[in-house]
């Protein structure tokens, strides 16, 4: 009785690692860095760790984990809701498809590049729907590109590390 019971908590805990890590560095992701000129910039530690499992372990890493992350990101972030959660879910899809064109189980480089793709594919949507909503009482000045590309190419330059963080912790609960 108590032995089945463990097994299911053993199995339920495996199966929900990749939600678990991804939804305790969305937080993390608000720890940001002040560069002079351009202001704070945050690595994407939670959208790093999305696109990993959902192209390494995609059946851990469901479509409504990406939405739950995205809606934790806005509401940490106080940006509008629902652009975190877009570009979230916009992420685990582009996961999947270079899962699937690249092989990214066989090659680093394969993730890397899909990721990078990714990181700033999100990046240019981000700035388009700022640059988009940005009242006209403004004096209609566009947002700073900067801070949006520095930002992108901090996330491809952290990537190999985290990606080495989190293969040690797939390889650690039962994954290959």
């Amino acid at each position: 009785m108590i032995g089945g019971f463990l097994d299911a908590l053993d199995r339920g805990v495996r199966r929900s690692y990749p939600l678990v890590i991804t939804l305790m560095l969305t937080p993390l992701g608000g720890l940001a860095l002040h560069i002079p000129g351009m202001g704070s910039i945050a690595p994407p530690l939670a959208m790093m760790s999305l696109f990993f499992w959902s192209a390494l372990a995609p059946l851990l890493m469901p479509l409504w984990g990406a939405l739950l992350c995205g809606v934790l990101h806005d509401l940490i972030s106080g940006g509008p809701l629902g652009l975190g959660a877009l570009g979230f879910v916009i992420t685990r899809q582009a996961a999947l498809m270079a899962a699937h064109m690249w092989n990214v189980t066989e090659s680093f480089m394969a993730l890397w590049r899909g990721f990078s793709l990714t990181c700033i594919a999100i990046a240019a949507l981000s700035w388009l729907i700022a640059a988009a909503v940005t009242p006209a009482a403004d004096g209609g000045s566009l947002p700073p590109l900067a801070p949006v590309v520095v930002q992108a190419a901090l996330a491809i330059i952290l990537f190999p590390l985290i990606a080495v963080i989190l293969y040690r912790l797939k390889r650690f609960f039962g994954g290959s």
